[in-house]
């Protein structure tokens, strides 16, 4: 979480520019050196690589410099005033929603082994809750799921719900790798359905925005 239309090209004078457009309403994440970038809403909040970064380093001591170093960039936006960071990288279910991208190096071994199953259980065992019910959690349902298929890179966009805390909330992930299979490249949009289907249209436009450029 379909196929995207990825038309713009991964420039600085286009994504910094609307020309023609009046006032922009859109922000640009843009990273050269993942050659990948999406459009957000203007108002929604950022939360920077730099923070991200050193969040998970503290609350991960174990990561060492090169499993660090993988992750060539990873951003966050929300339109909520107020976010703990913590809540990125957690599961449970939230009110607004939060929209991740991150974008790392892969092992040989990773590279080997990546399955667009394995894409599909890269936050949560969704495949399995899928072919075993009995392990699903409650409220589990799927809305959507197919591949993607685009310039280097190919995966699986995966739309599903289930209940966390009393809550029933929706998980959009997209899932690419490239067709060296040596980066992965994920965005992640979440929070309760309620709020998922009030700003679908929203996370539709995002989505469809997530690009993925100078893979060959």
């Amino acid at each position: 979480m379909y196929s995207p239309s990825r038309r713009i090209a991964l420039t600085l004078a286009l994504a910094f520019s609307l020309a023609g457009c009046g006032e922009q309403s859109k922000q640009y994440a843009s990273s050269s050196a993942a050659n990948t970038f999406f459009t957000v809403p203007n108002e929604w909040r950022e939360i920077s690589f730099e923070k991200l970064s050193a969040f998970e380093k503290k609350q991960r001591a174990d990561v060492d410099e090169e499993q660090a170093n993988a992750v060539i960039w990873q951003v966050a936006f929300t339109p909520a005033k107020k976010f703990k960071i913590s809540k990125v990288y957690a599961i449970e279910a939230i009110d607004e929603p939060i929209v991740v991208a991150r974008v790392r190096e892969l092992s040989y071994e990773e590279g080997n082994d990546i399955s667009y199953n394995a894409l599909r259980e890269i936050v949560l065992p969704f495949q399995t809750w899928r072919m075993n019910p009995d392990q699903a959690p409650p409220g589990f349902s799927v809305v959507n799921d197919y591949e993607i298929s685009d310039q280097g890179v190919n995966g699986i966009r995966s739309v599903f719900r289930f209940d966390s805390e009393g809550k029933n909330q929706t998980l959009d992930q997209v899932a690419l790798v490239s067709n060296d299979r040596r980066k992965i490249y994920i965005l992640l949009s979440r929070c309760v359905t309620t709020c998922y289907t009030k700003n679908q249209k929203v996370i539709d436009e995002i989505v469809k925005s997530f690009t993925v450029r100078g893979e060959k």
